[in-house]
């Protein structure tokens, strides 16, 4: 969630040119929290997650960035590739056996694992 209220914050400025108030936030995050209720998309506490042992985070990480091929964007044609934040959003996911990544990140496309897929949201709905 902390990564959509960034992004929710950045394109609010960009937008209305100013930055957006706490009651705007939240009822940004309301909104896409009733969306991702609606499409059957479950949130998991990252912290819960990373807490479990052993994770071996970072050794798992830079394998994933290993095994990435960096792909096309569907808008702007420029190259998309997950980033060392991705990875570790990526181990956080396998810990919990997801079958697909939701997000909005483009970059997630080039992330070429064997067991979970990315459904890029704003490609979709």
């Amino acid at each position: 969630m902390i990564e959509y209220k960034a992004t929710f914050k950045k394109l609010f400025a960009e937008e209305y040119l100013r930055t957006p108030t706490q009651q705007e936030i939240e009822e940004s995050v309301k909104v896409l929290e009733d969306f991702l209720s609606e499409m059957g998309i479950e949130l998991y506490n990252a912290d819960d997650v990373a807490t479990e042992s052993p994770l071996r985070l970072f050794w798992r990480s830079e394998e994933r960035i290993n095994q990435a091929t960096p792909t096309l964007g569907t808008w702007d044609k420029s190259w998309k590739m997950i980033g060392g934040g991705d990875s570790i959003t990526i181990i956080l996911a396998e810990k919990i056996d997801a079958r697909i990544l939701a997000t909005f990140d483009q970059g997630f496309k080039a992330m070429n694992h064997p067991n979970i897929k990315p459904l890029i949201v704003s490609e979709e709905y």
